[in-house]
């Protein structure tokens, strides 16, 4: 797979759709999984080529598994942190906030600590976490 899911995938989710996906190596091959983990449905992430025909097999024959998995996938669309717009604009503007205050700091310079890197941990109960030297 050179590319999996990005903007159709966010709509068949906020559809309500179930969203079968398959991780690659690199962040184009990667937005599927990280959407399936951050709305809470890892269980349709496959790991391998062959558990992603064993989990559509799956799927597909299971027509009781597939209408729970999509009732889940709408349900949590309201409230799992994929679409809190809200709540991700808050974070943004902290961890803006704490580069501005990094780069303003004079005594930062003045310790060489030099490059900072701002880490804002998990999308679950993201919490602002400290600057630390990345050198």
């Amino acid at each position: 797979l050179e590319y999996n899911a990005h903007a159709s995938g966010l709509d068949a989710l906020w559809a309500g759709l179930p969203l079968l996906t398959l991780a690659g190596r690199n962040m184009a091959r990667r937005c599927g999984a990280s959407f399936l983990r951050t709305l809470g449905v890892p269980e349709l992430l496959a790991r391998t080529p062959a558990d992603y025909v064993t989990v559509g097999t799956a799927l597909s024959t299971r027509p009781a598994t597939l209408a729970g998995l999509r009732a889940r996938v709408e349900a949590l669309r309201h409230t799992a942190p994929l679409f809190d717009t809200e709540r991700w604009v808050r974070e943004l503007q902290v961890m803006l906030l704490l580069m501005w205050q990094v780069e303003a700091s004079k005594s930062a310079r003045a310790t060489g600590i030099g490059r900072m890197h701002i880490a804002v941990s998990g999308y679950s109960g993201w919490k602002v976490g400290r600057a630390h030297n990345s050198l």
